[in-house]
């Protein structure tokens, strides 16, 4: 692990190998389910989507590898170094999609030509950090803002919650997430988030549970099959 001032915090290869060992070779283009996964394209300085070939249109990630696709949307900035791809620079895609909600929906709808009533969306948080400017803030100051980063994630999630609410109606959209907390846990901290989040998470299930099953679990859908390359 890197402590030095402009170093990644996190060696990329130990995740590298956890990736390769539960993907192996597998490609992108096998999944079993319809996916978009965002990233951020650094060298161009744009927003970018891994999409699995479930439209005729969609052909370029169909032979990305599994481990790259993961590599890329976890590059968190200052936490790994950014992932070199096939002349791409990758980072993480929290920075523009923290919540990938609408991602989803705008795909979905434009996708399969769905009425918005058919929509259902089922949205799991992270947890989320309280930030409010206070008069030390809006001061202004790098001291005073150097939680702005989260700020704009969050902000960014609750958004795209409230869009999609718009869309499809709050009776459509069900949100999931651990409250508030005025002790947050770092991204790194691998420790204290393996000891705190199973029962954090197991109380979330036991509150959201049945409403989950009801609403997302009952009916049985066709499986995914991938469009066919052409």
């Amino acid at each position: 692990m890197a402590q030095k001032l402009g170093l990644s915090r996190i060696e990329r290869k130990p995740l590298e190998d956890e990736l390769l060992r539960i993907f192996g070779e597998t490609t992108f283009g096998e999944a079993k389910s319809r996916l978009c996964v965002p990233a951020f394209e650094g060298f161009h300085g744009e927003p970018f989507l891994f999409k699995t070939p479930h439209h005729p249109i969609y052909r370029k990630d169909r032979t990305e590898r599994m481990v790259k696709v993961a590599l890329s949307t976890a590059a968190a900035p200052t936490y790994f170094e950014a992932l070199p791809n096939n002349g791409y620079v990758m980072v993480d895609g929290g920075l523009w999609s923290n919540n990938p909600t609408m991602n989803a929906l705008v795909d979905a709808l434009s996708c399969f030509e769905l009425d918005r009533s058919r929509v259902q969306v089922l949205s799991l948080g992270c947890g989320e950090t309280a930030f409010k400017v206070d008069a030390n803030k809006s001061s202004g100051g790098m001291l005073q803002w150097r939680g702005v980063i989260a700020a704009a994630m969050k902000a960014q999630s609750h958004n795209a919650i409230g869009q999609a609410c718009l869309l499809l109606g709050k009776e459509r959209v069900m949100r999931v997430d651990a409250p508030e907390s005025p002790n947050p846990i770092e991204m790194n901290d691998y420790l204290r988030a393996k000891s705190e989040l199973p029962l954090m998470a197991r109380s979330l299930v036991e509150a959201a549970g049945p409403q989950i099953e009801r609403d997302f679990l009952g009916d049985e859908v066709e499986p995914y099959v991938p469009c066919p390359v052409t």
